[in-house]
């Protein structure tokens, strides 16, 4: 699998499989992680890796804004769906940077 976006790679630590495949072969098994952690990958633990812990990562009083909003609670659909869904709102710093209204 090769792709630049968040979510498949997400869905990709989790189901072990390339989302794009269905259900192909299995990527190293045994080595998947729950949504959860998989989630902490993209937010919390790549914000520390950039040393950005204290200030981006998590929604916390005091941290920056940074946030994408979802068409659909990934915590709520089955993990296959995981790349499916689509950014409808992302904020920097509080700002809207993008909008999927806007696209339309």
């Amino acid at each position: 699998m090769s792709s630049l976006n968040p979510l498949d790679a997400i869905e990709t630590a989790v189901r072990r499989q390339n989302p794009f495949e269905g259900s192909g072969r299995v990527l190293g098994e045994n080595e998947e992680v729950d949504l959860a952690a998989a989630l902490d990958m993209y937010t919390r633990n790549a914000a520390h890796i950039m040393r950005l812990g204290e200030k981006a990562g998590s929604i916390e009083v005091g941290k920056r804004a940074d946030l994408i909003v979802l068409d659909r609670n990934l915590l709520d659909i089955p993990m296959t769906e995981i790349d499916e869904a689509r950014v409808l709102l992302a904020l920097m710093d509080g700002r809207t940077v993008y909008s999927a209204e806007a696209d339309r």
